[in-house]
């Protein structure tokens, strides 16, 4: 991008690392939410989530993300009722890295795989008239230690039992 043309203007900081190839092994931590918290996918009620037809067709769009991405492996994820967790391990061996560069989605990538799932998740929606956005683009966190890696489990696995703490909680 030039930055002469726009004078930095119109840029935004990105969490991302640079240097990173996204597409590399690793364990990956990803959070994707509804524009707006809306309770679209669910609501939980003692402690267990429950999924609305919308919440339903995203878990099975994550799970049929294996059969697209071979090299994914997922570990633990939750469809919450206005956001999504995801634990993942791409399994990418390759010897030609590409590291992150604005406007290109490298195959077998995090940002691949998540803009594909939403996409599934969209083209239902869609299809049923269900009026809804996702937040642009998603968080996402390279694991980078079995603490780490713990930690992020027991978020997951506990976030339906703290929705009515959880950051990402509307009634």
């Amino acid at each position: 991008m030039n930055d002469d043309l726009y004078k930095g203007k119109y840029r935004t900081q990105t969490i991302r690392f640079q240097n990173w190839d996204y597409s590399s092994s690793g364990w990956y931590f990803v959070t994707i939410c509804i524009e707006n918290k809306e309770n679209l996918f669910g609501y939980v009620m003692n402690k267990q989530v429950v999924l609305t037809e919308l919440g339903h067709y995203a878990a099975a769009s994550w799970l049929a993300m294996e059969r697209v991405f071979k090299v994914l492996k997922n570990d633990v994820w939750v469809i919450m009722p206005n956001h999504t967790h995801f634990l993942f391990k791409i399994d990418n061996p390759k010897e030609k890295y590409e590291f992150n560069e604005f406007g290109k989605t490298i195959k077998n990538s995090v940002s691949s795989i998540i803009n594909h799932f939403k996409g599934r998740v969209t083209k239902y929606k869609n299809k049923e008239n269900i009026e809804f956005e996702w937040q642009k683009g998603f968080y996402e966190h390279i694991v980078r230690d079995e603490y780490d890696f713990k930690r992020i489990q027991n978020y997951i696995v506990d976030n339906p039992t703290n929705w009515g703490k959880d950051k990402f909680y509307k009634k």
